[in-house]
């Protein structure tokens, strides 16, 4: 008796000790954002993403501690985006405390497609909840939508005239198939040119994966604030590990300090992103992906009870052709276009005579 009553009782004692784990890691994360994913545009709306801490009860944890991960929508199989390098890929990790409960984030999505965000929370590194996957998806950008369209028009347009043009003495089917051709394959060198917006930002040469790491520091009211990204440069489908920290003059690290975040994209004069991330130790982290192939300026503002200092640093970003694959089948639905317009040419042509006979 006395040794089936150890034996239950050897059974049951890791369920209290899994208690005090459980209770730690019941936390969840909310996600919001402004304007809600059904009027964000890709590569154009600069969105407000609110991601909240809450306990079992639904009530906001402050000084929690979080851990995201966001990753760019799926590749899909017909239709790129302007972005193809970034599909499929990291865009941004970032784990640490929040002094509210409530982390904030301005960010301007790249492409089309469902965004997918892992989260964990809890009181500290040690004792996060359950990964959960949140999810944003956006639509394409209207005015891309609208610009693929009369693009479409104008080259059914072009062929049909095409039709015409090139029609006219051909004598038979035979002959008028060989024309045809012929403007097919003359269409499709004009059509092999950049056509995909990635490329047109395409400014550097260099190899980002190369480039060393750096670190910048500036120093005011007795600190030193410090900037360091590694790789030294940014590459189009790349995460680049960023961080900032401030000392003071005696070289201790100074805690609970905010550190103001922005990405300025130098060429198109906007920021891409912006945040405040808490350094309860005096140091953050963030891994980050820069989408866009152009010179950027990272701006931080590090900000605690000795006061503030800021720092400037531009950051170059490797720009990468489309994939070939995408080339190939964007330049296929292009010349399937114009042959479609070809060969309404030559029925509004045979139709007359189709109602003669």
């Amino acid at each position: 008796m006395k040794n089936s009553k150890l034996f239950y009782f050897v059974l049951i004692l890791p369920l209290f000790f899994s208690v005090p784990a459980f209770g730690a890691s019941n936390y969840t994360v909310d996600l919001t954002t402004d304007p809600v994913a059904s009027h964000i545009g890709p590569d154009k709306d600069t969105v407000h993403v609110t991601l909240t801490a809450k306990d079992g009860q639904g009530n906001i944890v402050p000084d929690a501690y979080i851990k995201i991960h966001m990753h760019a929508p799926l590749r899909n199989a017909f239709i790129s985006t302007d972005f193809p390098w970034v599909e499929n890929t990291h865009l941004m990790e970032y784990e640490g405390y929040l002094p509210n409960g409530v982390l904030t984030f301005d960010y301007i999505f790249p492409i089309r497609g469902q965004y997918r965000m892992d989260v964990q929370a809890g009181a500290d590194a040690a004792s996060l909840s359950e990964k959960k996957s949140l999810h944003i998806s956006l639509n394409e950008n209207k005015v891309e939508v609208r610009n693929i369209w009369i693009f479409m028009t104008l080259l059914l347009g072009f062929g049909t005239l095409a039709g015409f043009i090139i029609s006219r003495g051909a004598k038979g089917s035979a002959r008028q198939a060989a024309i045809a051709s012929l403007a097919m394959f003359l269409t499709l060198g004009l059509m092999y040119s950049p056509t995909n917006a990635y490329a047109q930002h395409e400014h550097h040469e260099m190899n980002a994966s190369n480039v060393p790491s750096f670190e910048e520091q500036a120093s005011a009211n007795g600190m030193t604030l410090s900037f360091a990204m590694n790789p030294g440069a940014g590459k189009v489908g790349m995460i680049n590990d960023l961080t900032f920290s401030v000392k003071d003059a005696a070289g201790r690290p100074v805690p609970n300090t905010v550190f103001e975040v922005k990405f300025w994209h130098i060429e198109d004069d906007k920021p891409i992103f912006s945040t405040q991330l808490f350094g309860k130790q005096g140091s953050a982290n963030l891994d980050f992906q820069f989408f866009d192939g152009a010179e950027h300026e990272v701006r931080v503002t590090a900000s605690n009870a000795a006061g503030k200092v800021q720092l400037t640093r531009t950051v170059e970003v490797e720009a990468i052709h489309p994939p070939m694959p995408v080339k190939i089948k964007t330049l296929f639905y292009f010349v399937l276009i114009a042959f479609i317009g070809i060969l309404i040419s030559f029925r509004l042509q045979d139709a007359p005579q189709l109602k003669m006979s």
